[in-house]
């Protein structure tokens, strides 16, 4: 007989409960994730007295803030350091001056393909704090953990700390029960939803730096959004547009030549007087939707032309060159739609494109 599998049950913390009611205003990055974050303050630790490593901490979040302006003080968390050296070698200098030198020379010479870095370091003779700092680390309650937020938390909340919360200055301070459990839950809502962080980056470029904040990264998605809707309007508008110039033209033509001799001579004044106001005014009708058509043709081809820029620049070649296509036939049937080919290729694109 098969033996029945039991659910698994999960543990919720009464914090992730207090959110329920408010869906997508947190968003908890486990621990696992957020480890890369803090491999290089825990591999510190692992070769160093925790004073050490937080004068070291203090020293180069306390430099790299002096030296540059973002929206959330640097905490010295990985990957933002990483994208500083990048653009600023004197943040590794500096680094190099404390204790966290050896840290990053094994960072940097294992994983330098990974980063992509141009810098040259040299090889270290052993690498077993790598795997020693990763160890201390995997449980995210464990003491060296702790240290590691609390060193991030410490630093992020130095000049609003109003209930001394973070003066501890020793291990068996920090590491109190009462002193773990005020770390674990404001890592856990503070860190974790920084966007200096890789786990919470909406960029496929790599490690985030901090100078994108959460709102940025919003404003983003929603220009993007925006656009997608603007063109679909857009290509939907010119459509309609478009059919209304078919049935205008055709109507303008009918009523001019009901109205015109020798076809009604016999009744020409009647027929004239009838249908003259009828055919001026799908005749202006028209000129106006011709008009409005070639707005939005050059409307959309801009449209059309900025997404094929915007595609080129992120390698998105076939993309771009779809994107341009689309914007050149826009082009090209501006003045196309006052002819009944003209009209009829108008539309077939305006259908075509409105799909591809």
């Amino acid at each position: 007989m098969a033996k029945k599998s039991k659910r698994i049950r999960q543990t919720r913390t009464e914090f992730q409960k207090v959110f329920d009611k408010h869906p997508g205003m947190y968003e908890m990055v486990p621990w696992p994730i957020y480890i890369p974050e803090v491999m290089h303050i825990s591999m510190a630790l692992a070769e160093n007295e925790y004073t050490k490593v937080m004068e070291g901490f203090h020293t180069v979040a306390d430099y790299v803030n002096g030296r540059h302006s973002f929206q959330r003080p640097f905490h010295f968390n990985l990957s933002h350091t990483i994208e500083l050296i990048k653009t600023d070698p004197t943040v590794l200098e500096k680094i190099k001056e404390t204790s966290f030198k050896r840290p990053f020379d094994i960072l940097w010479h294992i994983y330098r393909k990974i980063l992509n870095q141009k810098i040259e370091t040299p090889r270290p003779d052993n690498i077993d704090a790598l795997f020693k700092g990763y160890e201390q680390i995997l449980d995210g309650r464990s003491d060296t953990s702790i240290l590691c937020k609390y060193l991030m938390l410490q630093y992020d909340q130095k000049n609003k700390d109003y209930f001394n919360q973070f003066g501890a200055k020793t291990k068996e301070e920090i590491l109190d029960p009462g002193k773990k459990s005020i770390i674990m839950s404001m890592f856990l809502a503070g860190m974790t939803t920084s966007s200096n962080t890789i786990a919470n980056n909406n960029t496929t470029q790599g490690p985030a730096l901090s100078k994108t904040s959460e709102r940025q990264v919003a404003n983003k998605a929603e220009k993007a959004s925006t656009e997608k809707t603007t063109k679909k309007v857009a290509d939907i508008v010119s459509t309609t547009t478009t059919v209304w110039g078919v049935i205008a033209k055709t109507v303008e033509t009918s009523a001019e030549d009901m109205a015109t001799p020798p076809r009604y001579r016999s009744t020409d004044v009647p027929n004239k007087k009838a249908w003259e106001p009828i055919a001026k005014g799908f005749k202006t009708a028209a000129k106006a939707a011709k008009y409005v058509g070639n707005i939005l043709g050059i409307a959309s081809a801009g449209i059309n032309f900025t997404d094929s820029y915007d595609k080129w620049k992120k390698g998105d070649k076939w993309g771009a060159t779809k994107s341009a296509l689309k914007g050149v036939v826009d082009v090209a049937l501006i003045d196309l739609k006052s002819n009944p080919v003209g009209l009829a290729v108008s539309i077939g694109w305006a259908v075509f494109s409105s799909w591809w």
